[in-house]
């Protein structure tokens, strides 16, 4: 029986790293070009699953990437930010990019820096694909005060970068998230309107802070195992509902979460206990710009 309830998975979709998530050296794309066609297009296409590939821009700039993610049947590409990766100001580049840490936020930057920074990386994804994006995510979910202005007069349509009830206390800057619901909210901009769509996180709980931890359950199969994705599935009570992961994660050695196969399977399983009760419940997949479109006329406006 069908529900009204749709799960959107997205990935943020990067070079490889290695436990401290810095960039592998030399740099490699194995999650990319491996780990997407081998672990996750199978996953996916089993359950019905219709991702969201959340593009960094030294993804786009590697053809055997473009050659596998323009091959994606049915998935949709959007962009994310690191900004260390896009002109101007940019700092690394495929000959230096190795062993380097990539932390900056695009909050950092000055308006103007940031919007030709967002700009840069739209142009990248055009030259790759020969369409423009309607979906981004912030790099560290480091978003600035005019982010989804800036999105919204390049033609994006929907931003996934907050984590609602967090705050991030960055070396770099905070991102503070704490009074953010969730749920989908479409924002008013000067520039138009654009659909944000939080991160499914679950509050600690009443005694988390006495311990010093507000971070919240996500719905992250890198961080949960299957049965724990699913009750905080079910005990949401939004509709639309937003997992996240990163492509090294489902690559091993390239990230913090999987140092060799049996940890990819881990996160696999996980991932699969959730996609497998969402779809015998009867509810549904779709993408961040299929939620935005869905969601634009039934969402109460708010300003940025």
């Amino acid at each position: 029986m069908a529900s009204d309830r749709r799960l959107v998975v997205t990935i943020d979709t990067e070079v490889d790293c290695d436990r401290r998530w810095r960039v592998s050296d030399p740099p490699a794309f194995r999650s990319v070009v491996e780990g997407i066609p081998r672990v996750l297009t199978p996953l996916f296409d089993a359950y019905g699953v219709a991702p969201t590939y959340l593009l960094s821009g030294e993804v786009m700039e590697e053809p055997a990437c473009v050659d596998v993610l323009r091959s994606l049947d049915g998935a949709e590409l959007g962009t994310h930010l690191h900004a260390e990766f896009v002109d101007p100001q940019r700092r690394l580049f495929r000959d230096t990019m190795g062993g380097a840490v990539h932390d900056a936020l695009q909050r950092q930057y000055p308006r103007d820096i940031e919007a030709a920074k967002l700009e840069c990386l739209t142009r990248l994804f055009e030259q790759a694909f020969g369409r423009r994006p309607s979906a981004f995510r912030a790099g560290r979910y480091g978003m600035s005060d005019d982010t989804l202005g800036l999105l919204a007069d390049l033609g994006y349509r929907v931003d996934s970068s907050v984590t609602p009830g967090i705050r991030w206390d960055y070396p770099e800057g905070v991102v503070d998230y704490q009074s953010w619901r969730s749920g989908p909210r479409w924002i008013d901009t000067s520039q138009g309107g654009i659909l944000e769509l939080p991160i499914t996180i679950a509050s600690p709980g009443r005694f988390a802070a006495i311990f010093g931890w507000t971070g919240g359950r996500w719905l992250r199969p890198s961080w949960a195992g299957g049965r724990e994705l699913v009750r905080l599935a079910e005990s949401c009570a939004d509709e639309t509902l937003v997992m996240m992961l990163h492509s090294t994660e489902v690559q091993p050695g390239s990230s913090p979460y999987a140092a060799d196969a049996a940890g990819v399977a881990r996160i696999t399983r996980a991932m699969e206990t959730l996609l497998r009760h969402w779809r015998d419940r009867g509810h549904a997949f779709e993408t961040m710009s299929g939620a935005a479109e869905r969601l634009a006329r039934s969402v109460e406006p708010a300003a940025a």
